[in-house]
């Protein structure tokens, strides 16, 4: 597919711009534009490196002026570190002395995403070709990383994601983290529910119908003394939004807080295709995939795995049947045929193996 001339031009232009400005021995961090804060891969790295970096975090829109000093920074800095989609780097090319290191927020290989998702943009196809090392958990999803970003094998980096290191080393720790933002919930059983989003072209992002009967779940949760935490995708967080319909002493709606002390305190978690649940394996408790959709979802998005066979966990399609399924679940599981082929390198050093490419690319 040829570059459109457009981009073309604007390529040019920020090619001489950046020939006349010289590059600094320093990382920069680029946060999601959808996020106000550094996500936790970013936060951990950027923490362990002892050099001169720097944080830029401006969620969407992008005002000229946070364009003019974000594009400044992008093209002086010797290393530039990702975790989600940024469009600046189909815009503006890297010199050979720099390089750009995606921390990509999504461990394992589930579901289609990027480059292999059918109708992507023309824009997408450029705005990951400048990868000069792409994380991933484990050498056995190098092709599939490769797939969805059409990367060559030389830049996959099976170095674990950093954020498994505290899944790993830290549990206590954010045990105790939950535990004292949320007091009332100690001792209780703890379901935490994350589905991802939707976007058929049939309905708005925040239109579809995931498939719980909240009067029905909240009998559930009372007669079994369970509380369930609603834990949305960072698209769906929106204040107008309510997607628990009402207020129920037993279902909480965490909106926009981080999931891993979630993990830790929850006894039980659920989702339908989010690819969080890989993190949750390395705790040892159950997973439940609950899935209305997953024809439509899968027709539509595409997913990797054998489905639902090669599931590590239980797998439901109807609302009883997840009620049935949460009602006969034990404590038991035996998911480390699964851990070890998608987290292989997710061994709780990840940061430090991050830590030390990136200093490797400062030499």
């Amino acid at each position: 597919m040829s570059k459109p001339f457009s981009l073309k031009i604007i390529n040019s232009i920020f090619k001489i711009i950046s020939s006349i400005l010289p590059v600094k021995r320093r990382v920069l961090f680029l946060g999601s534009p959808r996020n106000a804060t550094l996500m936790e891969n970013d936060q951990l790295v950027y923490d362990a490196l002892t050099c001169d970096k720097k944080v830029i975090i401006k969620p969407m829109p992008h005002t000229l002026r946070d364009i003019f000093h974000i594009s400044f920074f992008i093209m002086t800095s010797k290393v530039i570190v990702l975790d989600d989609n940024y469009r600046y780097f189909a815009y503006i090319p890297l010199k050979n002395n720099q390089k750009l290191v995606q921390l990509w927020h999504g461990p394992g290989a589930f579901k289609k995403v990027a480059l292999a998702l059918p109708n992507h943009p023309i824009i997408e196809e450029y705005t990951h070709a400048q990868y000069d090392a792409f994380i991933i958990s484990s050498p056995h999803v190098s092709d599939h990383f490769e797939n969805c970003f059409k990367l060559s094998p030389n830049r996959i980096k099976p170095l674990g994601y950093p954020l498994s290191d505290l899944l790993i080393n830290n549990k206590t720790e954010l045990k105790h983290e939950f535990l004292e933002k949320f007091p009332e919930l100690e001792n209780k059983n703890i379901i935490l529910y994350l589905p991802t989003y939707r976007r058929y072209e049939h309905m708005e992002l925040l239109d579809f119908d995931y498939g719980i009967d909240w009067e029905q779940l909240n009998q559930y949760l009372t007669e079994t003394h369970s509380v369930f935490l609603v834990k949305r995708h960072p698209l769906q967080i929106h204040d107008k939004i309510e997607f628990v319909p009402k207020n129920y002493e037993r279902i909480i709606d965490l909106g926009d807080v981080s999931y891993l002390s979630l993990m830790v305190g929850a006894d039980v978690f659920i989702t339908d295709y989010s690819s969080a649940f890989f993190d949750y394996l390395l705790l040892d408790k159950p997973i439940i995939f609950y899935c209305t959709d997953s024809e439509e979802y899968i027709s539509k998005t595409g997913i990797y795995l054998k489905f639902p066979e090669d599931l590590p966990g239980h797998y439901c399609k109807t609302f009883n049947e997840l009620l049935d399924t949460l009602n006969n679940l034990e404590n038991e599981v035996n998911y480390k045929e699964f851990k070890d082929k998608y987290m292989e390198s997710c061994d709780g050093h990840s940061t430090e193996k991050v830590v030390n490419l990136i200093m490797g690319y400062l030499e």
